[in-house]
């Protein structure tokens, strides 16, 4: 658990770094409303929702099974590969928000990711 004292020490770590560099993401996607980052994303739930159908209470059993065992890691990688660049485009705003937000929260008080 995060504490003042913790987000504290952080701030002040991160300020002797000096200016952090800014990330040029227009390579991964036009930006995070283009129609791609949306495919991307409506892809990654779908896989994934896919892969809990598929896999959820039997990973244990997939040991026994190479070629099953085989499949679960190729969805998991191929979903992997889908929600990385998405994820490269969240994290520096999730990251920033919670810069913003530290001076006033904790972060036990920040939004959960998917709530308000």
């Amino acid at each position: 658990m995060t504490t003042d004292v913790g987000i504290r020490q952080a701030s002040r770590a991160a300020s002797d770094l000096g200016e952090m560099p800014v990330w040029n993401l227009g390579d991964l996607y036009p930006s995070p409303t283009s129609a791609e980052f949306q495919r991307d994303l409506d892809k990654a739930a779908a896989d994934a929702k896919h892969m809990a159908e598929t896999y959820k209470g039997k990973l244990a059993g997939l040991g026994r099974d190479g070629p099953a065992l085989a499949g679960a890691v190729k969805a998991y990688e191929a979903l992997s590969d889908t929600m990385g660049p998405s994820t490269s485009w969240g994290c520096p705003r999730t990251v920033r928000n919670a810069s913003v937000a530290k001076s006033s929260t904790t972060t036990s008080n920040l939004p959960k990711p998917g709530r308000p």
